[in-house]
């Protein structure tokens, strides 16, 4: 897995002064992974702009949730479809900004905070499906 380089020593401060954090790309190098600060799960973003289809957000990444998508951190790609898990508690400032190419958006419950602009610049969203943790009958 990618890590940084700690033999810098900009980038070995920059570690040590958010505590314990790295960054690692998922499996098919799409998306990147960024451990938080404080140790509890992940936040994600797309490891480049050439990103498209539809995006699955894992609910969990080397055995502690995805809890955040990065702001920017799918700006301006070219996804069709996205499916956000329940362990995903905030979308953050301009996450899927200019994703204009997006259609189908699957929300899971457990999403707390979606920040300023997330979708800004998303017109051509027409299904947006939340589940809910009610039960209809």
């Amino acid at each position: 897995f990618l890590q940084e380089d700690l033999s810098d020593p900009v980038v070995a401060a920059t570690c040590l002064a958010s505590t314990y954090f790295y960054k690692t790309l998922n499996k098919d190098n799409s998306l990147v992974f960024t451990l938080l600060s404080d140790g509890s799960g992940y936040s994600v973003k797309a490891a480049s702009a050439d990103i498209g289809g539809h995006i699955t957000i894992p609910a969990n990444y080397n055995g502690k949730p995805v809890l955040v998508i990065e702001e920017n951190g799918f700006m301006g790609t070219q996804i069709l479809g996205l499916t956000i898990p329940d362990t995903v508690k905030e979308i953050q400032t301009s996450a899927f900004e200019n994703c204009t190419q997006l259609i189908n958006v699957y929300i899971n419950v457990g999403l707390d905070n979606v920040r300023g602009n997330a979708f800004k610049g998303c017109g051509n969203i027409t299904n947006v499906y939340v589940r809910t943790r009610y039960n209809t009958t």
